[in-house]
């Protein structure tokens, strides 16, 4: 009886074993198989720095009065980037000339208008800025000299 103890005994310990190797080996290949797939869900220039877009605009000053009701937006940007300005009336697009310049004509409602001046260049990279133009008929000056 002795005897079959042991050879019970000795046959429980390698079957342990041989299952805790089994967990081991299928827990590291899980381990390893989603670190690889991290990696190759990670795009290869995440480590480049994106340089963001220049945009500084020019004309109209922020907060100016305007007694037109269509003021020139200009300013500087990137070279052959798409800009867009949009009014609370209008909205128009143009493409920056080689050295980055861009102006037109935007329309204006009576009163204040906020305007957003969007630049977007060939990777779909963009940089807004926003203005704010009051138009208004009224004389200022006849009202000064009274």
């Amino acid at each position: 009886m002795k005897k079959e103890v042991i050879v019970a005994i000795i046959v429980g310990f390698s079957l342990g074993l041989v299952i805790t190797y089994g967990v081991y080996r299928a827990q590291s290949s899980l381990s390893q198989k989603a670190a690889k797939d991290e990696a190759s869900n990670q795009p290869a220039n995440q480590d480049l720095p994106v340089s963001p877009i220049l945009l500084s605009i020019t004309q109209p000053m922020e907060g100016s009065i305007s007694d037109q009701d269509t003021v020139s937006v200009g300013g500087i940007t990137q070279k052959n980037t798409l800009v867009t300005v949009i009014s609370p009336s209008d909205h128009q697009a143009v493409q920056a000339d080689e050295l980055g310049n861009f102006s037109l004509d935007i329309a204006l409602e009576s009163g204040p208008n906020r305007l957003t001046v969007t630049s977007f260049n060939e990777d779909g990279s963009k940089q807004e800025k926003v203005i704010n133009v009051i138009y208004s008929t009224y004389d200022f000056e006849s009202e000064s000299k009274e």
